[in-house]
């Protein structure tokens, strides 16, 4: 939802391809769904992931979802 907010404003741009996630070992568990909003967010810094894993399947830590909104107004507020 995120994603699409920050499209709606300019802040961001979709991913412009989908080889984007190929860095991540684990990006073949991206669900089909979410796998271009996962692009669009890798691609312009609102994840980085960890030690070349997305881990898409993990639940998000309080700190990583702290992290994940503090850039994401840094996005809007440029």
């Amino acid at each position: 939802m995120l994603t699409r907010a920050l499209q709606s404003t300019g802040a961001i741009k979709p991913a412009t391809s989908g080889s984007t996630l190929d860095g991540y070992r684990d990006a073949n568990q991206i669900a089909a769904y979410a796998a271009d909003s996962a692009a669009t967010m890798a691609e312009c810094g609102l994840v980085t992931g960890a030690n070349g894993f997305m881990k898409p399947k993990r639940l998000t830590s309080r700190a990583e979802a702290a992290t994940f909104l503090y850039r994401a107004i840094g996005l809007i507020e440029k």
